[in-house]
């Protein structure tokens, strides 16, 4: 398995970093902040982030990183969304971000 990471580069990062902006509004730099949270799920876990595609999914796996790392509560709750944003933009159904 390989790992999913956004990498700052190359068209993933671009169409990824587009796609927050022009269909979810983020500003640049939250876009940026975005894609560094999935980057650091997926370098703590060896994980198929694009089958974390509901909510008990996505918690337990911020459980696990937040019992590795530990985050604040604002903290987990930034990955937990990142981690939607994520899934979504790669064509999966999820619950409402």
């Amino acid at each position: 398995m390989t790992k999913n990471y956004v990498k700052h580069e190359g068209s993933a990062f671009n169409d990824f970093n587009s796609w927050l902006v022009d269909e979810k509004t983020l500003s640049a730099r939250s876009a940026s902040d975005v894609i560094s949270r999935i980057n650091r799920v997926a370098k703590y876990f060896d994980v198929d982030l694009l089958k974390k595609n509901n909510n008990a999914e996505i918690d337990y796996l911020v459980e696990k990183l937040d019992a590795t790392l530990s985050f604040t509560k604002s903290v987990k709750s930034q990955i937990k969304r990142a981690i939607k944003l994520y899934v979504e933009f790669s064509g999966l159904i999820v619950n409402e971000v």
